[in-house]
């Protein structure tokens, strides 16, 4: 989801972002539930859009937006 960014995006915006796995809402996974019930940066339990997140972090580029159901938005935020 993050392919090709690098420090010379202004910022980045999500769209329709989903739950982590194991948490309750719409859609709740991360990446594919399938094969991932958990996944972790540091020790921390991340969805898509944190995962992502950490990831724009990484190069300096700030989340502007993030959008999805009310649970979505209050767990990544």
């Amino acid at each position: 989801m993050m392919a090709g960014i690098d420090s010379t995006f202004d910022a980045v915006m999500f769209i329709a972002i989903t739950l982590r796995s194991n948490t309750r809402g719409v859609i709740a996974h991360t990446f594919s539930s399938a094969d991932f019930t958990r996944v972790a940066l540091n020790g921390k339990e991340m969805s898509e859009g944190s995962f992502n997140a950490a990831i724009a972090g990484h190069f300096g580029v700030p989340v502007i937006m993030n959008s999805g159901d009310d649970a979505a938005v209050v767990h990544d935020c």
